[in-house]
């Protein structure tokens, strides 16, 4: 029978961990009180975002959910586990956002290529993009793949 949530708070972090690897929601929602605002502002810092963070914190205890029979004491502390994994996630996130950057940027670059395009057209525009600033390149991004206007 699962731990009653009355019981809960003054439970450690650890004894919360291995309540959940058993399904005790009770659990799962102790360890969010405790660390939701910490995970929050871990992806926040790293994303520089609060919708990303957001996702990011769901994200993190989704995966503790799933994953909370992974954790052993004796190689460190809960709470260190539990950031270890925000700051993973957070990290993913950024190099996710970074690969999507840079697959506009190429695919911009490969149009700049176009085989039907003048040579002399083709080295002006891929010169062009290559002076942009990532701001800027950043617009011509949401303008050409995400389909927003000039104003937008």
């Amino acid at each position: 029978m699962p731990t009653p949530p009355s019981e809960m708070p003054s439970s450690s972090d650890a004894f919360l961990l291995a309540q959940m690897a058993g399904g005790n929601e009770a659990a799962l929602s102790e360890l969010y009180q405790r660390f939701s605002r910490r995970i929050h502002s871990l992806a926040r810092r790293i994303l520089g975002g609060t919708e990303d963070a957001d996702d990011i914190t769901q994200e993190v205890f989704i995966k503790l959910w799933e994953h909370a029979d992974a954790f052993f004491e004796q190689r460190g502390s809960a709470a260190s586990w539990i950031m270890t994994i925000a700051h993973h996630a957070s990290i993913d996130a950024l190099r996710r956002r970074t690969a999507r950057r840079t697959d506009h940027f190429e695919a911009l670059h490969d149009f700049a290529l176009e085989p039907n395009q003048d040579p002399l057209e083709q080295a002006m525009l891929s010169r062009a993009m290559l002076d942009l600033s990532s701001a800027e390149r950043e617009l011509i991004e949401m303008a050409f793949f995400a389909g927003f206007s000039h104003s937008q």
